[in-house]
């Protein structure tokens, strides 16, 4: 017993800082734009460099203004539990919430004409380069897609993800999505996207298309 509240003892005069760390009330005040004055700034610079990216240069931040405005959809889906076969169109809408948190739509319309709407709630951190998209569809499901965002000096962004168990209808299979959106520039981005069934593998299932309109 006595090895045991020495040990007890220990550990709480250890924890005890950081536990510190954690206590006290919230400072500062809301921020009204995501990205810090300094990410801001090394985005400027970035942009304004005459010369071809070094090693040495700073991680681009991410911007995730970058969705704000309206994106003009396609998509040529082979024949699953999410999609019948066929190129799918519809026009993504975004907006800026509040600080880190946006908002979006999708409207989109399938081979047969049939309409479906999907509301999109997205949040980032910036600290840790992780990004939280959530996909509330018409159709009945809901998409997870939590992950965080790599960057290379040229500019390309990736946000990876996977889903957690859903199913589109309720008598339909177990589902998960695997996949990653590249922002390839200015005025497009892509998602794709891998499907397994019933804890399947992975298939893949095509690219959604995303231009600015």
């Amino acid at each position: 017993m006595r090895q045991i509240a020495a040990a007890l003892t220990g550990w709480l005069v250890c924890a005890a800082p950081v536990m510190a760390q954690h206590s006290g009330a919230p400072i500062g005040a809301p921020r009204s734009e995501c990205l810090s004055e300094a990410d801001r700034t090394v985005i400027a610079q970035l942009k304004s460099l005459t010369r071809p990216t070094r090693p040495d240069d700073p991680q681009p931040p991410f911007n995730p203004d970058y969705f704000v405005g309206s994106w003009a959809m396609e998509y040529e889906a082979p024949d699953t539990p999410l999609a019948p076969e066929g190129m799918h169109s519809g026009t993504l809408t975004f907006k800026h919430v509040d600080g880190c948190y946006y908002e979006g739509e999708l409207v989109a319309k399938d081979p047969k004409a049939a309409t479906s709407t999907t509301r999109i709630q997205m949040m980032y951190d910036p600290a840790g380069r992780y990004l939280t998209w959530i996909e509330t569809d018409s159709r009945g499901y809901t998409l997870f897609k939590p992950g965080t965002i790599g960057a290379d000096l040229g500019g390309y962004f990736t946000h990876y993800f996977e889903t957690q168990a859903f199913k589109s209808s309720k008598a339909g299979p177990i589902l998960h999505v695997k996949g990653s959106t590249f922002i390839a520039s200015p005025s497009n981005f892509r998602i794709r996207r891998s499907l397994s069934i019933d804890g399947g593998p992975y298939m893949n299932i095509g690219e959604m298309w995303f231009r600015k309109r």
